[in-house]
């Protein structure tokens, strides 16, 4: 009994070992759970030391790189997963993810298939599409030149800024043995960390200018959530014509299934190692909530829905970003 009661704790611990670094890392002031890398909040598992191999000559790019680079909670996996199919990679099997076929290079600590070496992921024939020949690369960090310099092609994806605080909450309380300062924290005040910029990879206003900056370069393709809801078929045509890949009716409607809000939380909701980390507390709630626009209505009040309008008149318009890329159209006058 004394055993079954202490093996949760100590596995929670453990992950959260895994996933955390040594004290040669700084922390981010302002939230000490994340740490500070080239003056950015970062995840835990995420340290200066990797995003310097990324910059200084460890990591080796290619040509036939493709970066699908987010800001979390707008639509990476889903994007992966749809990059991963038009590159030829088979339909995953339960235990793999997106990560099998799309690494995560900024990643330094924890398991695979989180955590690769660099010289993992240097290997290029190992992440090389049958079909596409690409190398399908994650990234969650703001512009800089080892994704997006001239010859690689980068895919970035854009969500209103309102469902992305209500996704980001809820990723956070979920990932337990990565925010262990999450479990108690509510939706207000999650929302005064998003506000300060106290959370992974920072402010949203920031990360989005510092991508449009590059927007019309050839090489870069802005994607919306939204419109991979409304018109998923049309989008993936999009990012299969980025990546120069040929594509029939009946493989595009493939690709639309397997990448399908539905199959996935389904495939990932089944999964053991979800279903034990789940038991034991290191996981709270499922990976794929939701998916829908408009979740902000039910956390989201009127101060917080006019300080982000602020925001985006500020930071975000003077650079031509459009409105309903960042707010709901529905929020602007929405009654409190």
């Amino acid at each position: 009994m004394i055993v079954a009661i202490a093996v949760p704790p100590a596995l929670v611990s453990l992950l959260a070992w895994s996933t955390h670094p040594g004290p040669e890392q700084e922390r981010w002031p302002g939230r000490p759970q994340l740490n500070k890398v080239s003056g950015v909040p970062a995840t835990p598992f995420i340290t200066s030391d990797r995003i310097d191999q990324l910059q200084n000559g460890t990591f080796k790019p290619s040509s036939k790189d493709i970066w699908v680079a987010t800001y979390p909670k707008t639509g990476t996996t889903w994007t992966q997963t749809i990059v991963n199919h038009i590159n030829g990679f088979p339909p995953l099997e339960r235990g793999q993810y997106p990560f099998t076929y799309c690494p995560w290079p900024e990643v330094s600590l924890g398991l695979p298939p989180l955590r690769y070496s660099i010289e993992e992921i240097n290997d290029f024939k190992r992440w090389e599409g049958p079909v596409g020949g690409w190398r399908c690369l994650k990234s969650h960090w703001h512009y800089a030149d080892h994704m997006a310099d001239a010859g690689k092609r980068v895919i970035y994806v854009m969500r209103n800024v309102l469902d992305v605080a209500t996704s980001f909450y809820h990723h956070s309380r979920r990932f337990h043995f990565v925010y262990l300062d999450m479990a108690d924290v509510s939706f207000d005040a999650f929302f005064e960390m998003l506000k300060a910029g106290n959370v992974d990879n920072g402010d949203y206003f920031d990360h989005v200018a510092s991508w449009w900056a590059v927007k019309d370069r050839p090489n870069v393709l802005f994607v919306r959530y939204e419109d991979l809801l409304a018109d998923p078929a049309a989008v993936i045509r999009r990012i299969a014509a980025h990546m120069g890949v040929e594509l029939t009716d009946a493989f595009v409607a493939q690709i639309v299934e397997l990448s399908s809000f539905r199959r996935m939380k389904q495939f990932y909701g089944g999964d053991v190692g979800e279903i034990v980390l789940t038991a034991v507390g290191a996981l709270r709630g499922p990976f794929f909530r939701r998916g829908e626009l408009g979740t902000y209505r039910e956390s989201v009040n009127a101060e917080q829905r006019a300080w982000a309008i602020e925001q985006y008149l500020r930071k975000l318009a003077p650079l031509g970003v459009p409105r309903d890329w960042v707010i709901p159209a529905a929020a602007v006058g929405e009654p409190g």
